[in-house]
């Protein structure tokens, strides 16, 4: 019994140091709407623990779907920066144009 004990005293400190992240699981995004209108596929996203680092007061964090051809356009014309990128969004910060 002590054994044990002594074996859960080793253990269990180590097993708060491991991060439990599933490949396949996207991280926590929280979105607005579309950035450029309504129907706009990239979305403002919002202050959570994963975008919290990539928060700027001079730009705003906007998120654009992997698979939206339009993206480089919209990286162009914008000045859009990739900061991440998740299995499903790509994230940019992007300059306030003070609109």
């Amino acid at each position: 019994m002590p054994r044990i004990f002594l074996i859960a005293a080793l253990i269990l400190p180590l097993a708060g140091c491991a991060q439990f992240v599933s490949r396949n699981s996207e991280p926590d995004l929280r979105f607005g709407m579309g950035y450029r209108g309504t129907d706009d596929p990239c979305r403002r996203v919002g202050a959570t623990r994963y975008t919290a680092p990539y928060i700027s007061r001079d730009e705003d964090l906007v998120g654009c779907p992997v698979d939206f051809e339009g993206r480089p356009e919209f990286q162009t014309r914008l000045g859009g920066r990739e900061v991440t990128r998740t299995d499903e969004w790509v994230i940019y910060r992007v300059p306030l144009t003070g609109e």
